[in-house]
């Protein structure tokens, strides 16, 4: 009688054969770039960059890097909630409100910059506002991350 062959995952055998092999990578450290990195020229995805540089302590950067990205698109809904959020942080709370609004009015159909808005009043508190930004929101399309919200 044959021994049956145990079958066993490929990834620990990597990583005896290969000591850089670590599968978790990803799920532990995705920004782990160094801060000489980010001083080369910029190349790949711009709002990863400014992300990254938010991770690196360098907002600044960061605003510069989002104010570029909306020279050449002024309405993207991440660079404009990155920014909005970005001011929360510094305690803008009406410069983001009023960058919200002007998101919202622009693309009143879209349920994004809704739940921008609703993200923004529940920061400030507003929650009688932050539910009807959320409903809004879910009335125009149903999404998980509006369910979750609302």
């Amino acid at each position: 009688m044959r021994q049956r062959q145990r079958l066993v995952p490929a990834w620990p055998v990597l990583a005896i054969l290969e000591p850089r092999f670590d599968p978790f990578r990803q799920v532990r450290r995705p920004r782990h770039r160094l801060r000489d990195d980010l001083a080369q020229p910029a190349i790949g995805d711009p709002l990863r960059q400014a992300i990254d540089r938010l991770a690196l302590g360098q907002p600044e950067a960061a605003r510069v890097t989002l104010s570029q990205i909306l020279q050449r698109s002024p309405q993207w809904t991440p660079a404009i909630a990155t920014i909005a959020l970005m001011d929360l942080r510094d305690g803008k709370t009406e410069a983001a409100l009023s960058r919200a609004k002007d998101h919202v009015a622009q693309h009143a159909q879209e349920p994004a910059p809704l739940v921008l808005l609703g993200d923004v009043q529940l920061w400030m508190r507003r929650y009688a506002d932050a539910a009807q930004s959320y409903a809004h929101a879910a009335s125009l399309r149903d999404s998980a991350t509006v369910a979750v919200k609302e």
